[in-house]
Formats: structure tokens, C-alpha cells, sequence
């Protein structure tokens, strides 16, 4: 029992001392890791096995620096979990229209979340600036900016108060997102809601899925039965914004046969109406021009007008690998692809005689399918903004994964992805100061 005893003693007891000593080792590493990530994101509370763990919060210089401050969202999550009744408040930051006054959201409204979070939600739509220090979360999207101050805006903006960015539209479109560089170099948001992939929410106009077909027999059908016209294009904003767009397209009913509806030319065709999509389903072609050419920018114009009418969409806007990545395959026909007018038009005169080239373009419904994305008036409903919130929690207990973490520098993120060009097919189309156009409906920019 003796040679036991002393094996238990010199090889066993200081094994259990090294075990516990590296077991509390990683204990403390790793909680100072954790911290560092909290810290950076200015979170005021972590958990640890159930336990909160209060940290001291650093003085800031700035008020509506990030950093080191408190998280509003938290602390209602948190007071939830306690048992207490709480609400998030939620200012979305914009004046309330005739839609919203019908709902009473010009006024602070409850609502329930069934998401799984210990908070439910208040709702108010209001560009006034004294309704800002009271809000835990802002939504800020196109519509009060345009003679807005950023000053005033930041300086509102109390310790803690997460804002999330919510745009369908451009960079170029919204520029004003981005705060002046001379007020701050800082990210000013907390979440994202964009068109883009790399948001934290990606709320664009459509999906492709493969694997699905939406109609398994395309590559044994005639695509062209029932097309008795060339092209079309409709529009509702005429101005130039980004690009001479109306300037273009005149160039190309040089050329070839196009129809404009819209405001912008002589026809009529109301998008929502079934004679609209009646009258639309006759044509081979449909110019998809977007308001600028920006970084997995095409929208509504592509899915909904092109896609669901059985035309094929001729693009401007994001670049060939965003439309290849995301859009169906062989689906499209990218403008930027032709150097002159002369090549675009032999290509679209071929396409037109070769019936087997044009179908060719409508094969990808039997390898998959698409889908629209969410609208605004899905995205902020009570149960979208409880969404919101609900991935705003997890931002903040995995902020390496979070589009803030990985990405700094707003201005970086939305103002240099778009690019400008001269001339498109040989036509001068660039806008030295391109109109500022204020979003009414933010998602009908025709």
C-alpha cells in the first residue's frame, strides 16, 4: 500500500494541481478575450453561465461615439429576463404618411414580439428631433434627409442607442447616409438592412434558388409564342439622377422599336394592374435600367418587370459578376458587355430572328426558380422589427460576425462601391452633378 501512497502523492495530486491551474487559466484568458469584443462594441453587461457581470464604463469625449457606451437594447433584454415588463422602443426616422397615420404609428404603438426575445416593441414613425433621445433603436432610412443636419442628428443621439441603416435605394441615390468626415470618421451604425449580401439583414428585390425548377419543361418550350413586340422600358422618374438614362434611351429607339410607359413617355401601364402585365408579356426585351451602376445594385427592374413577364431583362447597374452571382444563369444581357450601338443592335436583331438562341435564355426555370425578397412594408411590421432586434442580440454577443465588426469604415462600405462611366455603347452619359431625387415611396424608383 506504501509504494501506492507515494505514487498518489508525487504523480497524481500535482497532476490535479496542474489541471486546475491550466483549467482556470483558460477561464481567465477567455474571458478577457470576451471582454475585449464587449468592450469594443460598447456592450455594458456579459453573461457567464447565467451570471451578469457588470464592467465600469469609460468616460467618452464624444456623445455619440459608439465605443465604450452602454447598449439600450441590452438593458431592456435584460430587464425583460428578469421578469419585469419592458419595451424596445423604436423610432423609425421618417415623417409619418397617410399610411402610417392610419395605423397610428405617428404616435408611440405596442406591439407584441413572439420571437423569442423578453422584450415586446413600441413603434413610432417621426422625423421630429426631440423623439430621438427616448428611442432605444433608430431606423434610419430614405426621406427627412435632405435638409437635415448631421450635426443636429448626432449630437441627439443618446449613450447606447443602437441605429440601424434601412435602404433598398443607392449609395448614389442616398448619399446622405454617410455622415460629413468632418463630424466623424466613425461608423455611425450599429445593424444593416440593405440590398447588399454583406449586410446584416439582405433585403434586395429578389432571390435565385437552383435546384427548384419553376418550370421543369422551359427547354422544350417556345418562349417567343405571344411576343408580337421588340422592347420596352418603363419609367416614372426622368431626371437624371446617376446617369442620362431617358438620354440613352432615345439614342436606342434610333435603332430599334422601344416602347416607353411612364411618366417618361407616352404610354400607360400601371404595374399593379393585369392588363399592365398582360400588355408587357408581349415584348422580347425589357431595358432594366437602374439609377446608378453600384455594387449588387439591381432591383425590381430585373426580377419583377423582367423575370415575371418572360422578357429578358438588358441591364445597367451592378457589375457582370454581382448579375452572374445572383441572378439566374444566362438569364440576362449586360450592356456594358457591347463597345458600340452597332453591336447591340446586330446581337438584339439576332436574337430576335433565332428563335432557339432567345429561348435559350429562359432554360434556367428548369434548373431553379426565384423568389421576391420582403418589402418595407414587411421588413418594418411589428413582427420585422422584432426580427430586427432579435439579430441585433446576437450582434452583440458574436460581434465578430456582425457587419460592423467588419466594417468600419461606413464611408468605405457605401459610398465607394459605385463607379461612373462616360460613355455606354458609344453615347455620353455621364452627369457631372447628379439630381438629388427624395424617396416618397422608397421602393418604386422606376
Amino acid at each position: 500500500m506504501l509504494p501506492i501512497k507515494r505514487a498518489l502523492v508525487t504523480v497524481v495530486l500535482p497532476l490535479i494541481v496542474l489541471v486546475t491551474v491550466f483549467y482556470f487559466g483558460v477561464l481567465w484568458s477567455s474571458g478577457r478575450y470576451l471582454y475585449k469584443y464587449i468592450h469594443e462594441f460598447g456592450r455594458t453587461e456579459i453573461f457567464d453561465s447565467g451570471a451578469i457581470i457588470e464592467k465600469k464604463q469609460e468616460e467618452e469625449k464624444i456623445p455619440h461615439l459608439l465605443l465604450g457606451q452602454p447598449n439600450r437594447v441590452l438593458e431592456k433584454l435584460n430587464q425583460g429576463k428578469s421578469g419585469k415588463e419592458c419595451h424596445i422602443k423604436i423610432l423609425i426616422w421618417r415623417k409619418p404618411g397617410e399610411e402610417q397615420r392610419e395605423l397610428g404609428l405617428d404616435k408611440w404603438q405596442k406591439a407584441t414580439c413572439r420571437n423569442r426575445i423578453s422584450c415586446n416593441i413600441e413603434i413610432l414613425y417621426s422625423n421630429i428631433l426631440e423623439d430621438i433621445p427616448m428611442s432605444d433603436i433608430v431606423v434610419i432610412m430614405p426621406g427627412p434627409f435632405k435638409n437635415f443636419k448631421w450635426s443636429k442628428l448626432l449630437k441627439a443621439r443618446p449613450p447606447g442607442q443602437q441605429w440601424v441603416l434601412y435602404s433598398r435605394e443607392s449609395p448614389v441615390h442616398d448619399p446622405q447616409f454617410a455622415p460629413p468626415l468632418a463630424l466623424t470618421t466613425e461608423n455611425p451604425y450599429n445593424f444593416t438592412a440593405t440590398f447588399r449580401s454583406d449586410s446584416d439583414q439582405c433585403i434586395t428585390w429578389g432571390f435565385y434558388y437552383p435546384g427548384h425548377p419553376s418550370v421543369p419543361a422551359a427547354k422544350r418550350m417556345d418562349w417567343t409564342k405571344g411576343k408580337t413586340k421588340l422592347m420596352t422600358w418603363v419609367a416614372s422618374r426622368c431626371n437624371s439622377l446617376g446617369w442620362e438614362r431617358t438620354k440613352f434611351v432615345k439614342e436606342i429607339q434610333k435603332f430599334l422599336p422601344v416602347d416607353i410607359y411612364g411618366k417618361c413617355g407616352p404610354l400607360e401601364c400601371r404595374k399593379k394592374d393585369k392588363a399592365c402585365r398582360k400588355t408587357l408579356s408581349a415584348y422580347k426585351f425589357y431595358l432594366s435600367l437602374e439609377n446608378s451602376e453600384c455594387k449588387e445594385y439591381f432591383t425590381e427592374k430585373v426580377w419583377n418587370n423582367g423575370f415575371d413577364n418572360n422578357m429578358i431583362p438588358i441591364v445597367y447597374g451592378a457589375p457582370k459578376e454581382d448579375y452572374m452571382r445572383l441572378a439566374p444563369p444566362h438569364s440576362f444581357i449586360q450592356l456594358a458587355a457591347f463597345e458600340t450601338m452597332e453591336e447591340f443592335v446586330e446581337y438584339i436583331h439576332l436574337l430576335d430572328r433565332n428563335h432557339t438562341l432567345y429561348n435559350e435564355y429562359f432554360h434556367w426555370k428548369a434548373k431553379g426558380r426565384w423568389t421576391p425578397g420582403p418589402g418595407r412594408r414587411t421588413n418594418l411590421s411589428p413582427a420585422g422589427l422584432c426580427t430586427i432586434v432579435k439579430e441585433l442580440k446576437k450582434n452583440i454577443f458574436h460581434p465578430e460576425k456582425s457587419w460592423r465588426f467588419k466594417n468600419p469604415d461606413f464611408h468605405k462600405w457605401w459610398e465607394q462601391t459605385c463607379s461612373g462611366r462616360e460613355e455606354l455603347l458609344g453615347v455620353r452619359i455621364n452627369v457631372d452633378e447628379p439630381e438629388y431625387m427624395e424617396s416618397k415611396v422608397e421602393e418604386d424608383d422606376e
